[in-house]
């Protein structure tokens, strides 16, 4: 279960998580494997993928945060970033955040302490206690 206050992911606790890869699938679903300060296994899942955009991956990615926006909540910046156009676009911008909005999509960003840095637009967004290998054949 994901609890979220004031549009970030407070339940289960990923911050200082270590991102250990990202898995897209042919689903439409992308899986980032975390590993807790704990030590425990979470999984990050986000179905209904239409847009993922990730940088500066690399050894040893540390999250800071995971947000969330949805409906008139959604986050022109982040959309923005997600599909690699200026705040600033008139032409494309209004239309998607309209839709995205209408369609029930969210915006889910992962923020780095180190690394990895990630914006998707997804239709659901679930953080599991699991191993990636429990959910690759699910």
């Amino acid at each position: 279960m994901v609890a979220i206050k004031n549009g970030m992911v407070v339940e289960p606790n990923i911050h200082d998580a270590q991102v250990m890869g990202i898995v897209l699938d042919k689903k439409g679903r992308a899986l980032v494997p975390l590993e807790d300060v704990d030590g425990r296994a979470l999984c990050i899942v986000m179905d209904g993928v239409v847009r993922l955009k990730t940088d500066d991956f690399r050894q040893d990615n540390t999250l800071l945060s995971l947000s969330v926006s949805s409906g008139e909540s959604l986050d022109i910046s982040d959309v923005a970033d997600a599909y690699g156009v200026s705040n600033a676009n008139q032409d494309f911008l209004p239309q998607a955040m309209q839709r995205l909005a209408s369609e029930s999509f969210m915006v889910v960003r992962a923020s780095p302490s180190y690394g990895c840095s990630m914006v998707c637009i997804c239709q659901d967004l679930k953080v599991l206690e699991c191993s990636l290998s429990d959910l690759i054949d699910s």
